[in-house]
């Protein structure tokens, strides 16, 4: 028997050079992607990655989540003697903060996936804390990235980013004519720091509510420019 997937049915995969697969659930026992199309040789900064990593993680602030990971991953392949080896690159990150038992039961949350997935999968999706759709699965997507950026980084191309709205509170934009990244806080990056006040009595007023906040953020790449020849 041959089963053909829709294109319905291929979303866990992007790029075509790069690819990025994705996979586990929030409450699941590990979760992770696999990447490929890496070049064999390059040396990736871990420790790079670990920096990227603890911007995602959450901290003691009110806009960050009550979870606590320590978003630690493993290499299972496609990695050795710290190099890209060529072939397809997997990493997880083994959950020690899953609480499956308190989903047991919940109905599906507003402007959440609960609902959405319930329908696209035929409830046989696994629905605790969002399962596929969870914030969670943003580790392994920001492994990913942070490999992305250090490739780009070789070939002279910065990827940065700050937050441009959140609410009606708003930052300023970029500088569509900068030459150079700026100097943006990592936890917390504004292009006007003087905003972040205001950001914050937001999320203090969100939390009172129970509310939740829809943002834009606004990314940039930049081309470094090339040395003058004399």
């Amino acid at each position: 028997m041959i089963l053909k997937l829709s294109e319905e049915q291929q979303l866990n995969t992007f790029g075509n050079a790069f690819r990025v697969e994705i996979f586990g659930e929030s409450h699941g026992p590990a979760l992770g992607c696999t990447l490929d199309g890496l070049p064999a040789g390059f040396q990736p900064d871990l420790e790079d990655i670990a920096f990227e990593l603890s911007r995602r993680r959450p901290r003691q602030s009110i806009e960050s989540t009550a979870r606590r990971e320590a978003d630690s991953f493993e290499i299972l392949s496609g990695f050795f003697r710290g190099r890209f080896t060529g072939m397809p690159m997997t990493a997880v990150f083994r959950n020690s903060d899953a609480k499956p038992a308190d989903y047991c039961g919940t109905a599906a949350r507003p402007s959440h996936a609960d609902y959405a997935a319930n329908r696209k999968y035929g409830g046989y999706n696994d629905p605790r804390g969002g399962g596929a759709f969870s914030g969670r699965l943003t580790a392994p997507l920001v492994f990913a990235g942070a490999i992305a950026k250090q490739l780009l980084r070789e070939h002279g191309i910065r990827v940065f980013a700050h937050v441009l709205r959140i609410g009606n509170v708003s930052d300023l934009r970029f500088d569509p004519c900068m030459c150079e990244q700026p100097m943006l806080d990592p936890f917390f990056p504004l292009v006007a720091p003087d905003r972040r006040s205001a950001f914050e009595e937001l999320f203090e007023k969100a939390a009172a509510d129970k509310t939740s906040l829809g943002g834009i953020v606004e990314c940039a790449a930049l081309l470094e420019p090339e040395s003058a020849f004399f």
